[in-house]
């Protein structure tokens, strides 16, 4: 039976929601850095502005093949892959915990949303030192702001259900 949950919780699960999407749009969009030409560079493609009147308002390429994928890139981009399924455990058992009022929705909640945590800071860290470029562009902010959404998460999760 449903039973209302604390606040904390429910400011975690939408802290949780919020964050899983902007980890989405973040792992989606190419705009992880721009360069001095103003080049977009994301996880997978980097793309360019059409100069023309006609064509596509952009031309993309990938940013590399398959087999010559950097380590730190693959590690950037499994970091990203691990945050979602941590953000979307997060806010699946805050969700569950809503109706069923065990114990393992909590803990499992906690270490979905501190595995998130822990993956963007490191997706965020990689990047920067690795990538090469001193302009970040908007998904990278998407990433940190996700970060922070995951950290005020695991503070509610884990104090958020008092013990009766």
């Amino acid at each position: 039976m449903f039973k209302m949950p604390p606040t904390p919780l429910i400011i975690a699960a939408v802290c949780c929601a919020v964050a899983l999407v902007l980890q989405s749009i973040a792992l989606a969009e190419r705009a992880w850095a721009i360069n001095k030409f103003g080049l977009g560079v994301g996880l997978y493609k980097t793309c360019i502005e059409n100069p023309l009147p006609f064509g596509d308002k952009y031309i993309c390429k990938d940013l590399y093949d398959a087999d010559e994928t950097p380590g730190w890139l693959s590690a950037v981009r499994w970091c990203g892959y691990f945050a979602t399924l941590g953000m979307t455990a997060g806010f699946g058992c805050i969700g569950a915990s809503f109706f069923f009022q065990f114990e393992i929705f909590d803990t499992v909640a906690l270490s979905g949303s501190g595995v998130a945590t822990l993956c963007t800071l490191l997706e965020v860290v990689l990047w920067k030192n690795y990538s090469g470029y001193e302009t970040m562009g908007s998904s990278y902010n998407m990433t940190w702001a996700a970060f922070g959404l995951c950290l005020v998460a695991d503070a509610l999760i884990g104090g958020g259900r008092k013990k009766e």
